[in-house]
């Protein structure tokens, strides 16, 4: 997948369950993979620390996340404790 930021973004708000670059380490690339008999959500880790940054932002300046991209609808608690943690390292 590309690393613009709008296409991740436009793929989160299109339903994508993830999101994996194609630069992606080949060890690293199976284990986010795998991650997904886990139901854990296959986001890069530089990626996810973009998502959860965007979310940051918009609520900080007052801007509206599209409803699509509210927290609620597209993440369970389980896989927002999973992309925090992604985003951690």
């Amino acid at each position: 997948m590309s690393e613009n930021d709008e296409d991740l973004f436009e793929a989160i708000k299109s339903g994508a369950c993830g999101y994996l670059l194609k630069t992606e380490e080949t060890d690293k690339f199976f284990e986010l993979l795998g991650g997904l008999v886990k139901n854990e959500v296959p986001l890069s880790p530089g990626l996810a620390n973009r998502v959860l940054k965007e979310f940051s932002r918009k609520e900080r300046i007052g801007g509206s996340v599209e409803p699509a991209l509210e927290k609620e609808e597209i993440l369970t608690p389980r896989q927002m404790e999973v992309l925090t943690l992604v985003s951690q390292g």
